[in-house]
């Protein structure tokens, strides 16, 4: 806005009066600067918070103020902001991580947006201590810290009456689970007491018998019921073995039970590239792939072909892993038969493949690997080779699927880009182990030997004293009796 200042002049003659002028000048009035434009926050474990500055700048020729808002989980330290002429304020934003995820909002000062993120992190489990010990998560170092519980501290539990620790150990008298039943297994348990686990009596070598449990006498046999194969089922045989009170006879087999000379695959054709994985619910072990798209289960004994409603395109050199959490086989990527990445993602729950279509993903890749994360509950997937068939890159990047979509994981340090690397989670450590691989360096191949593992946080390269020799195309598993990974 422009007024008309009137200037009067003063001229001290007896002939002079009051000479008036006009000019044109500027109002007083306050302009401001926001920045950032957008604030990320970072991450942060549920049931602590984090805090950042949005800083105004009042660069008008007046004071002004602003109205501040935002929403919840986020909180800022005023609602309102007076800034002077020249002057620089800052609004401090908290984020309160309630639940794991990430979070967006906005906050509003005056007119202006500013964008705002963060992401709330699962606090890990520790694993469950001795009785005589104590756990805790310790956000400073983001490790789990253990101690030991001071001489004569109780250690009574479900398990142990009048107890307290000495050297580490408790010292006390164990309850007694005994229930006089001959069928059960006592043991006990300190989350929650007494436990009393069915017997498994031990199978009869007589086919045509079956065990049996009496809660007074314990395991016993009776006879099978009558009519049941007590022999091979040779479905081209005349006749069948066949149990009847007790015994295993011969006797025909009916016409209607008979086939003819066929042709039919008793075990997985020949192929290179496939995935294999346990299923811990149905107890099968499941293979699929291999530039084909055909499911075979092995229960121990034999190999099934499977023929599911739904499957996955033909591919090879994808990667399977069980989800204990879920109950699935999760599979990734892959190449197909013409020589392209994929970047689908499938479940296997013992029936059937269902495809998942998550909001985010990783980029089409082959020769990854994938590990569950016990411990946080997540699928991990690290490295691989891209989809460009011409000239293809090696890839770096770490995913974590939680059941629902796929998380990019930017770590500060991470193992350089490879493919065809190994993967296995180890327990006792509550961590993942990667191991070698290689990469194509200006048309040779490089091997590495190079031992990492994650956190759930980030990578750290291990060294050990000794080391296998640099490889890719290898695998690891972990051996749960010797507590130990394994590589071949």
């Amino acid at each position: 806005m422009k007024i008309l200042q009137l200037t009067c002049l003063l001229v001290l003659t007896a002939s002079a009066g009051c000479r008036c002028s006009t000019g044109n000048v500027q109002a007083a009035k306050p302009e401001f600067t926001i920045s950032p434009a957008m604030l990320n926050l970072g991450d942060v474990y549920v049931g602590h918070s984090v805090s950042g500055p949005v800083e105004v700048a009042n660069i008008g020729n007046a004071s002004g103020s602003l109205d501040v808002t935002v929403g919840d989980p986020f909180a800022a330290d005023t609602s309102s902001l007076e800034v002077g002429r020249g002057d620089r304020r800052n609004v401090t934003v908290t984020f309160t991580a309630v639940t794991p995820g990430d979070v967006n909002g906005t906050l509003k000062i005056g007119s202006t947006d500013v964008a705002v993120s963060a992401r709330g992190l699962a606090v890990p489990e520790c694993a469950l201590p001795k009785i005589c010990e104590e756990t805790h998560f310790d956000f400073e170092t983001k490790q789990c810290v253990t101690r030991q519980l001071p001489e004569n501290a109780s250690c009574e539990s479900s398990c142990v009456a009048a107890g307290v620790c000495v050297s580490g150990e408790c010292v006390g008298s164990f309850r007694n689970c005994e229930d006089h039943d001959a069928c059960t297994v006592e043991s006990c348990s300190l989350v929650d007491g007494c436990h009393h686990t069915p017997k498994v009596c031990p199978a009869p070598t007589n086919p045509c018998q079956v065990a049996t449990c009496d809660a007074s006498s314990g395991c016993g046999v009776t006879n099978a019921d009558d009519g049941i194969l007590c022999g091979p089922d040779e479905c081209k045989a005349l006749t069948v073995d066949v149990c009847i009170s007790g015994t295993c006879v011969t006797r025909s087999r009916h016409a209607s039970g008979r086939c003819s000379n066929t042709w039919a695959a008793t075990s997985p054709p020949g192929r290179g590239g496939a995935a294999i994985a346990f299923d811990e619910v149905h107890q099968r072990t499941i293979l699929f792939g291999g530039f084909n798209n055909d499911t075979w289960e092995n229960d121990g004994t034999a190999w099934r072909q499977r023929f599911p409603a739904d499957a996955p395109s033909p591919r090879t050199s994808h990667s399977m892993t069980w989800d204990p959490v879920r109950h699935r086989i999760v599979l990734f990527g892959g190449q197909s038969s013409g020589g392209q990445s994929l970047a689908d993602t499938w479940e296997w729950d013992g029936t059937t493949w269902t495809e998942r279509t998550p909001l985010t993903s990783p980029p089409a890749r082959n020769s990854h690997a994938m590990s569950f994360d016990a411990v946080r509950g997540r699928m991990v997937l690290f490295g691989g080779r891209d989809g460009n068939v011409s000239v293809y890159q090696h890839l770096g990047d770490t995913w974590e699927w939680d059941g629902t979509t796929w998380r990019d994981r930017t770590p500060a340090t991470s193992p350089p880009a490879r493919r065809v690397t190994a993967m296995a989670f180890d327990p006792a450590a509550k961590r993942i182990v990667l191991f070698g691989g290689f990469f194509d360096n200006a048309g040779s191949i490089s091997f590495l030997d190079d031992t990492w593992e994650w956190d759930g946080v980030n990578w750290q390269q291990r060294t050990a004293a000794t080391s296998p020799m640099s490889r890719g195309a290898h695998t690891m598993t972990y051996d749960p009796v010797r507590h130990r990974v394994v590589l071949f």
